[in-house]
């Protein structure tokens, strides 16, 4: 089992405190880690050194001091993780290795030298940091102030003011520290100037890691308003939510009150984001409505969508006539989140916004609204002036929202709104209105909507006829048999056709005659798709899931018409199709749609389509592939006009 440790992990910082080791975890990493420290990847080192130092593992100790006695120029670092170790190992000894590596000639391992005086006791560690705030090398010297600080507190600040007037690059992350564990009011002060430079947030945020000083609240909000990185703001809230609730919200109640709109901000960013504490509502809400920032008023208002959103609707009833639109985007979005208010009157004149984009998420904001509150009787006269809008955001928006809606009481006047839409704006977009409004309306209604898209509605069809083991006697390709509606095309005449219907093919075929017939069928489907095996559609008989089935229409053209025939077909099935009792040759571009340019006569032209297939699931409505659409287009793409009759 590996122990990968992650790379802050593995650069040790001051923010580690010295703890008891624990009992090994199962199933034990040991050999391995003993193994890592013979390699010479120093990231595998550091994890093994971690491991055995952590964990009370047996004869830790002597590998771990093989390490630091290993003195080779490209160990510096090393040595000084097994000092660390070590020290962890054998904390009565922990003194005493801080002491004797603290001159060591590797700033690496002073470093480490510190990191130990961190954990140890003030006493102990006291004198050996002093001479260590001597040391030449800023990142020493800088490490032994945060140490110091933690131990000395206030006392720090006599050593820490000069140090940190002017910080070294590179040195803001102990800087920082020190500062935090010193927390005087003048200390806090210099930190807040280097904040205020804004450069350096994340070396800041580092530095006070695990710093427990209450005073530092008001900081950590000092360095969310200094920065617009949403991962500062994560990094911050993971830190405060050490502190005391009521320290977090005392600090954010007298940053609203500052009048400093980078503050404001903050809090209304941590609100909405983590905090989420209504007492903070009224004092947000009296900000916002002062202020004339728009980022402040769009962060503040999202903020109080988060915190009982009820309680703030008047205030957000308030900005729907904001003059800038993404404010009153924003304001429909917060009313969209109260579950008190009546949404289809509070945003009824809203969808008359003259901002597309306000329209369309007040059209979204609906979906939220609670049952009691939907105008069923109204529903589609509320819905239409969005429904016939130009813009093609706000009509998908208001057919998403209007959907679930559709009933068969206001089914057909949802159609006679669809076509409009059509009429107006053509078929994209609106599938999804047809697809509900389809399954309530009569076939003949859907069939007229479709036609005047270039769907073939009117077929008869006819079958099945057997094929494979579903025949009487030796089983059949059914594709290649040419039944009766290959030779002649005659809707009054029946069949009676011979069928096996035992299911088993192992068992012998048991043989059934049944009589079947050509059957009307109108496609009512919103793809355009005829079903010839759906009893609701077809009424075709189908005693088994394998068989073949026939498909015929007539349309009649009052002029001759060179035309495109596109047909969308299930790939599970076989097809042929003949156009005026010729074999058609189709392209098909792709795999389920197959086309053809043909020459329409003027007067009748005939189509029959056969398909074989072998349902295996034919009884489940729409397992069946025994489907196709049919859609005429001339050669500028428009649909083709004509009659059944």
């Amino acid at each position: 089992m590996r122990y990968i440790l992650p790379i802050l992990l593995v650069v040790s910082t001051l923010s580690v405190g010295q703890a008891a080791r624990r009992p090994e975890p199962a199933p034990s990493a040991a050999p391995q880690m003993f193994m890592q420290l013979e390699t010479r990847d120093w990231i595998l080192k550091a994890e093994a050194l971690d491991y055995l130092s952590r964990y009370d593992v047996p004869n830790a100790g002597p590998a771990v001091q093989k390490v630091l006695d290993d003195k080779s120029r490209d160990n510096r670092w090393l040595r000084g993780q097994a000092m660390i170790a070590m020290a962890r190992i054998k904390p009565d000894n922990a003194a005493a290795l801080a002491k004797a590596h603290a001159q060591d000639p590797h700033a690496e391992v002073r470093v480490a030298a510190v990191q130990v005086c961190a954990d140890l006791p003030k006493a102990q560690a006291t004198p050996i940091l002093e001479k260590l705030l001597e040391d030449k090398t800023p990142s020493v010297k800088f490490a032994a102030l945060a140490a110091y600080a933690r131990h000395h507190g206030a006392q720090a600040w006599g050593r820490a003011e000069p140090l940190t007037a002017n910080i070294p690059k590179g040195q803001i992350e102990p800087a920082a520290r020190t500062l935090g564990w010193i927390g005087t009011e003048p200390a806090l002060a210099r930190l807040g100037q280097h904040i205020a430079k804004g450069k350096h947030s994340r070396e800041i945020l580092a530095g006070l890691k695990g710093v427990s000083n209450p005073a530092l609240v008001p900081v950590y909000l000092d360095l969310i308003a200094s920065s617009s990185d949403p991962a500062l703001l994560a990094v911050a809230w993971a830190e405060l939510k050490a502190f005391k609730r009521d320290a977090v919200v005392a600090a954010c109640r007298a940053a609203l009150t500052s009048g400093d709109e980078k503050k404001v901000q903050a809090v209304a960013s941590l609100v909405a984001g983590y905090l989420k504490e209504p007492a903070l509502g009224e004092a947000l809400q009296t900000v916002l409505a002062e202020t004339k920032d728009l980022r402040t008023l769009m962060l503040g208002l999202s903020a109080l969508s988060c915190v009982e959103a009820d309680r703030f609707s008047a205030f957000f009833k308030s900005n729907l006539t904001h003059d800038d639109p993404q404010v009153r985007v924003a304001t429909v979005n917060c009313l969209a989140q109260c579950k008190e208010v009546n949404l289809y009157k509070i945003l009824e004149k809203t969808l008359t916004d003259k901002e597309a984009r306000v329209r369309v998420a007040t059209l979204k904001a609906l979906r939220n609204a609670v049952k009691e509150c939907v105008p069923q009787d109204s529903i589609l006269k509320y819905f239409t002036p969005s429904l016939l809008a130009s813009d093609k955001a706000i009509r998908q928006a208001a057919i998403d929202t209007l959907v679930p809606f559709i009933t068969r009481d206001n089914g057909e006047a949802a159609f006679g709104v669809m076509q409009k839409m059509e009429n107006k704006y053509g078929a994209s977009g609106i599938k999804p209105l047809m697809q509900v409004v389809f399954r309530i309306i009569p076939e003949e209604k859907s069939a007229k909507l479709l036609e005047a898209r270039g769907y073939v509605t009117r077929w008869n069809v006819i079958g099945a006829f057997p094929s494979g083991f579903g025949a009487p006697g030796a089983d059949v390709d059914g594709f290649t048999v040419a039944y009766p509606p290959e030779q002649e095309v005659d809707l009054t005449k029946r069949y009676k056709v011979k069928y096996n219907i035992a299911s088993d093919p192992r068992s012998r075929k048991q043989v059934k005659e049944i009589e079947i017939g050509w059957v009307p069928a109108t496609v009512g489907d919103a793809d355009g798709i005829l079903f010839m095996a759906l009893g609701d559609r077809s009424q075709l008989q189908l005693p088994r899931g394998n068989g073949v089935a026939y498909a015929y229409t007539e349309i009649i053209l009052p002029d001759k018409k060179q035309a495109r025939l596109e047909f969308l077909f299930s790939t599970g099935a076989q097809q042929r199709v003949w156009f005026n009792g010729k074999v058609l040759s189709l392209d098909s571009k792709r795999t389920a749609t197959k086309t053809a340019t043909v020459t329409l006569s003027k007067g009748k032209n005939r189509l029959l389509v056969k398909v074989a297939a072998n349902d295996t699931r034919w009884g489940t409505a729409g397992a069946s592939t025994r489907w196709l659409a049919l859609k005429l287009a001339d050669t500028e793409g428009k649909p083709v006009k004509w009659s059944y009759k």
